[in-house]
């Protein structure tokens, strides 16, 4: 249920975490699904608003990012480079970092951010890099600075925290003189020439640059302040590092608003300095002075650290030798269409043409060897066919490959019969089940295959795979119609599209949070039709978990408090109707939830989960419970240390990567561990426990 999104252990959409979203279950009646999974990737992988008035330092943000897979923004907008610090701190060597920064008044918001920071960074970086981080610091300032031009707090490199902690303790912005330019170069060389940089070749070595000004213009000089000069050039530095085997890697910081005139009139000359600096010694430039990054690294400050729980490294082959568990049935793949034409179609949850989509998704997901692709991978792809002219056959075919499944549903609402669908298949987008159906949408999956089952003719495959659900009474078990009350219906399935189209949007931004009210108050309108609706509560304890981790990420402590109290309330509703859900797949689902966050009954629900996984259950379920077993044994989730398990945590994370590797979890999980597509092997071995401080929240 909810522990899914954007959170790998329970989250992107596997974000799961410090929230709680859960996996997308999506087996549910006819008409039901469960997005907690897929909320729980979907919201952890996105990039948050900050809701508080006063602002954080950027750079305070960055690094918290810059070393970091799970914060890291997923586009690569980092810089002048256009590529993420993560591209370069893959070598596993020992690292020498000397820190060299702008020590100015116009540094004094970034100069907090560099203190507020300073050991997360240094704590990704050893994550990362899984050998010995040494730092040292270099402050340079202007002429005048009361301690002078240079200062070097820490003048070795050491790896000892508290020693750091002093040292930066003395990172304290000064006035100089004369104006805005500083002693750029004065700083990169003291550092370059006087730190004791090892000799050993294996050692890997970094100078980390953080500034808002350039240095001074080589022809600048003023009588009144005659040390108020360029001490030395770009090219000399650039040598001197690259003959010692130093990379310079450059964060061009923002500046206060009593500077802003001067910075902008400066900033071209900055960049330009830095980029410099940085290509010719193999470095990269993070370029803050840019909107699109801020607003990407927009919140990360606010949110806490997370704890980490390493695991083994994961190669193809690990991937190639999972044999999943297997009841013979064969996997086929759909992808459903709002029931519209191709050029008009649209994909508001509330619209009747998406209804029967949502509708039609959620009862074949609940159905073993059937995986439907989710809505955002259908709106997206339709958007790209449309823009590329497409229409008809051609659409339908170009739809099929790219979303790689091997039937598209798609159909009209007419006024009689009120709905027809029609199954195209891949190849060559060749009508080959048509049905009509009228009345409510929720029974339409079962009249789809009855239909695909007496027309053997018209695709063998197809019709095989329906004989056989049919016969094993599937449709019975997987497709009962959750109500015959119409208003009650429309509300849960707008709910259900609100709520899956809300989790693949940026958590905390303006249209997720819409939708995740339009989802609310569509099960609150239900529930307030069937109060104990179990569906209904079921949904709304996946709103109220994902609202819950929207607040938390922005700081709003109270508000998540209230939200969680509101997931748990209604998850305790869901569980005690749930046999009346006719899908004992999202029954164990409920269960297993409600043990986990209600009761924190940590061995019940592992066991719960355990079930989810076992051939036979639904796509969907299995990979649910895959999802949810990674996290717990990796010890999130507020598990109790004695039940952590690093081991069994990786043969889950195994089961997903190899087994659903196109799923949102699986890609968050590429995403944290760094997966490395020309070596096949992971890089950052080490996952995230993003969901202990939310379930904590009483």
């Amino acid at each position: 249920m909810i522990p899914y999104v954007e959170s790998v252990f329970p989250a992107k959409r596997m974000e799961q975490r410090h929230f709680l979203i859960h996996d997308a279950v999506r087996a549910m009646t006819s008409l039901q699904k469960s997005f907690l999974s897929l909320a729980t990737i979907l919201l952890l992988t996105s990039e948050a608003r900050i809701r508080a008035d006063e602002p954080e330092p950027v750079v305070s943000a960055a690094m918290q990012t810059m070393f970091s897979p799970v914060s890291v923004p997923k586009r690569k907008t980092m810089g002048l480079l256009q590529r993420n610090f993560l591209d370069v701190a893959e070598q596993k060597t020992e690292l020498e970092v000397a820190i060299v920064v702008d020590g100015t008044n116009s540094m004094t918001d970034e100069l907090s951010g560099v203190r507020q920071s300073i050991h997360r960074m240094i704590a990704d970086l050893r994550r990362l890099r899984g050998e010995e981080v040494r730092v040292a610091l270099v402050i340079y300032r202007d002429a005048g600075s009361p301690s002078g031009e240079v200062e070097t707090p820490l003048a070795e490199f050491v790896s000892d925290e508290p020693t750091i902690t002093r040292a930066i303790e003395r990172l304290r912005p000064e006035s100089g003189a004369p104006f805005f330019y500083e002693l750029m170069d004065l700083g990169l060389h003291e550092a370059i020439t006087r730190l004791p940089w090892s000799e050993d070749p294996t050692v890997s070595k970094w100078i980390l640059l953080f500034g808002d000004a350039p240095p001074y213009d080589i022809t600048y000089r003023d009588d009144a302040f005659p040390k108020a000069s360029r001490r030395f050039a770009d090219d000399l530095l650039i040598s001197l590092a690259s003959q010692r085997g130093i990379q310079i890697h450059c964060v061009l910081c923002t500046s206060t608003s009593d500077t802003k005139e001067s910075y902008q009139t400066s900033i071209g000359q900055t960049r330009r300095v830095m980029d410099r600096l940085a290509s010719q010694t193999g470095g990269m430039v993070l370029d803050l002075s840019y909107p699109v990054i801020r607003e990407a690294l927009a919140g990360v400050a606010r949110q806490p650290q997370p704890e980490f729980t390493a695991i083994e490294p994961i190669t193809q082959t690990d991937l190639s030798g999972y044999q999943q568990p297997s009841a013979n049935q064969q996997v086929v793949r759909i992808a459903v269409l709002p029931h519209e034409p191709f050029d008009s179609m649209a994909f508001g949850p509330d619209r009747p043409a998406t209804q029967v989509a949502t509708a039609l998704a959620s009862q074949f997901s609940t159905i073993p060897g059937i995986r439907v692709k989710s809505v955002l991978d259908v709106e997206k792809q339709v958007r790209r066919m449309r823009a590329e002219g497409l229409n008809g056959p051609e659409a339908l075919r170009g739809l099929a490959a790219r979303m790689r499944v091997d039937y598209i549903v798609w159909g009209r609402i007419q006024d009689n019969p009120a709905i027809t669908s029609v199954a195209f298949r891949k190849n060559d987008g060749r009508p080959i089940v048509r049905v009509s159906h009228n009345g409510s949408p929720d029974g339409l999956a079962n009249v789809v295959l009855s239909a695909a089952a007496k027309s053997p003719g018209a695709d063998a495959v197809f019709s095989q795979f329906a004989n056989q659900v049919l016969k094993k009474g599937n449709s019975n078990q997987w497709l009962a119609s959750v109500s015959s009350n119409p208003p009650l219906v429309k509300n849960l399935l707008t709910a259900m599209g609100a709520l899956e189209q809300a989790l693949g949007l940026p958590i905390g931004s303006d249209e997720s949070d819409r939708m995740l009210a339009q989802a609310k108050a569509a099960a609150s309108l239900a529930i307030q039709i069937e109060p104990a609706n179990p569906m209904a509560n079921w949904l709304l304890a996946n709103v109220a978990f994902n609202q819950a981790s929207s607040y938390f990420r922005a700081g709003e402590q109270d508000q998540a408090k209230e939200a969680m109290k509101q997931c748990r309330s209604a998850l305790r509703l869901a569980d005690q109707r749930k046999e009346e859900i006719k899908s004992s797949a999202l029954q164990l689902e409920i269960e297993a939830d409600y043990r986990l966050i209600a009761r924190k009954d940590f061995d019940a629900a592992i066991e719960i989960y355990r079930q989810m996984i076992a051939p036979g259950m639904p796509e969907e379920t299995q990979a649910r419970g895959h999802w949810m077993l990674s996290g717990l044994y990796a010890g999130d989730w507020g598990i109790d240390a004695s039940s952590v398990d690093p081991q069994r945590s990786r043969e889950h994370v195994i089961a997903l990567l190899s087994g659903w590797p196109e799923r949102p979890e699986s890609d968050l999980l590429r995403r944290w561990l760094q997966w490395d597509e020309q070596t096949k092997t992971t890089r950052h071995n080490h996952l995230p426990r993003l969901n202990d401080v939310l379930v904590g929240i009483e």
